[in-house]
């Protein structure tokens, strides 16, 4: 088994720690998250729970349960997610995930 270590980015939460978004976002993952900062004033935000689909920490769309925040006037806001398509290897990562594969 390979353990892999992700820095969890508490630098980038940190102004915003006492925001009720963090704090439900923190308290929804079970505190076991990490924060990626991405394009503009955006940051990904993962519940490291589900981990990626593709076994691999190397993609920030790769994160099965990921939350996409924007700052705005010293706040953070959660942007709206859109549905993503289906994809046959998706549903094949899938399955072999599920096999333990």
């Amino acid at each position: 088994m390979e353990i892999i270590t992700l820095a969890k980015s508490n630098e980038l939460l940190s102004p915003y720690k006492d925001s009720k978004l963090i704090k439900t976002l923190s308290w929804f993952s079970e505190y076991y998250y990490n924060a990626i900062p991405m394009q503009g004033d955006t940051i990904q935000y993962n519940d490291l729970r589900y981990g990626t689909m593709s076994f691999k920490f190397d993609r920030p769309e790769d994160f099965i349960f990921h939350f996409n925040l924007v700052k705005e006037n010293n706040e953070l806001r959660l942007l709206p997610e859109e549905r993503p398509k289906n994809d046959r290897r998706d549903l094949a990562l899938f399955w072999k995930r599920l096999k333990g594969n």
